[in-house]
């Protein structure tokens, strides 16, 4: 538990040194939602003393884990024994650890395509904008990310929601957030920009709202 900890935690900067050393010495319940963190559907780690009184529990049965999870978690856990490959082989924890350099270069070669077909509509800028880890990991914890803000020209009325709606309309849908009225998307989770960029044709820019 605590090489996992570390590997995951650690060393890519997602806690302090000093809170790691906390959570090994002192917790004796590891209860949390690890998704975030390993890339895996969402499951509980529970410390081994009190394993036994978990068994004997009338609930064990009914919310035991079953064979195809375990099998899965499995799977995903024996990544961890090869951390200088894991950010490889791991898309979630690929995405967490990018750099952000990385990040911005992909927004900057989508400005372009994007700006163009919302043009008349709303503007584009390159942003540094925060990604959160997880809501159920990390809740308040974020990694500084880069993405793109796209601004309604005429900001009365919800012009930001309805742009919002015409990118989850393509055929493959973007998920945006509409922030100080504008839609901005984080592009740290995005690995293939050529194909962002292909279906930006599709997109349906909303007719102005009239005054």
């Amino acid at each position: 538990m605590a090489a996992w900890l570390k590997v995951t935690l650690l060393k890519n900067g997602m806690v302090s040194g000093r809170v790691l050393a906390l959570m090994i010495a002192y917790v004796t319940v590891y209860v949390c939602d690890v998704r975030s963190w390993v890339g895996f559907a969402s499951w509980w780690l529970v410390g081994t003393d009190l394993i036994a009184k978990i068994r004997r529990n009338p609930l064990k049965r009914a919310l035991r884990v079953d064979k195809m999870t375990i099998a899965a978690l499995s799977a995903v856990l024996r990544l961890y024994t090869n951390p200088e490959r894991l950010a490889e082989r791991l898309p979630a924890l690929r995405a967490l650890t990018r750099p952000v350099e990385s990040v911005r270069r992909m927004a900057e070669q989508a400005r372009d395509a994007v700006a163009a077909r919302v043009s008349g509509f709303a503007s584009v800028e390159v942003i540094a904008c925060e990604s959160q880890i997880g809501s159920g990991a990390l809740p308040v914890a974020g990694i500084a990310s880069a993405g793109l803000a796209i601004r309604p020209v005429h900001a009365k009325g919800n012009a930001p929601e309805r742009l919002a709606a015409a990118f989850r309309a393509l055929p493959r849908p973007v998920i945006g957030r509409v922030q100080d009225g504008a839609l901005v998307l984080d592009f740290r989770c995005l690995e293939d920009c050529a194909a962002f960029t292909a279906q930006i044709g599709d997109l349906i820019p909303p007719a102005p709202q009239s005054r």
